[in-house]
């Protein structure tokens, strides 16, 4: 009798609250604006659906920050998120209507 192997597949648990492909809502419309905000998303993108498109965003900006790749948007990723749209709104001028 030949010897059979078992195939464990490991899956990580998500953290709470977050975000990957297939989620929809005011949260994913929330990320997409700020990868839009980083120009690393289109205008268009903002559609409030989690989807591979989005997700390849989320990977684009997880690996300009040095944080693990998956295209999921938890809460390292959220937080790296916030700060870098902050820091782009802190460093542009102010526009002003004459």
């Amino acid at each position: 009798m030949t010897p059979t192997t078992t195939e464990l597949v490991y899956v990580a648990e998500l953290p709470q609250g977050a975000l990957f492909v297939g989620v929809e809502g005011p949260r994913s419309l929330a990320v997409q604006q700020q990868l839009i905000s980083l120009a690393i998303l289109p205008s268009t993108a903002a559609d409030s659906k989690y989807g591979p498109g989005t997700a390849a965003g989320v990977r684009r900006f997880q690996e300009s920050q040095g944080l693990i790749v998956d295209g999921v948007a938890g809460p390292i990723t959220l937080a790296a998120l916030a700060s870098a749209v902050a820091a782009g709104s802190a460093t542009t001028p102010p526009t002003t209507s004459d």
